[in-house]
């Protein structure tokens, strides 16, 4: 016959283990690619106009405002965009 405790080690060392795993799938996988200050890193050239601009359009992208939360992982792919207050853009940034 089975031992009831080592039943309920077996199932909370199962538990653990599966909650280690959910866990490490929240973790990013770029890593932070932020400045010293934590905010992200600038695009690397000053993009103007709409030619310019074109690559932008079909990319990920998020809208932050002033004063909202924002997560730090770093996603080469998506565009950030910072808002004013007034809702116009003050920087835009990868990441």
């Amino acid at each position: 016959m089975e031992n009831p405790t080592s039943r309920r080690t077996l199932l909370t060392g199962v538990g653990v283990t599966a909650g280690a795993l959910l866990l490490s799938a929240c973790q990013s996988h770029y890593g932070d690619r932020s400045g010293d200050d934590g905010t992200p890193l600038p695009l690397k050239e000053p993009k103007e106009g709409p030619d310019q601009i074109s690559e932008l359009i079909g990319k990920p992208c998020r809208v932050i405002r002033p004063g909202e939360a924002m997560t730090r992982d770093y996603r080469p792919e998506r565009v950030n965009i910072f808002l004013d207050a007034g809702n116009r853009i003050e920087s835009i940034t990868y990441g």
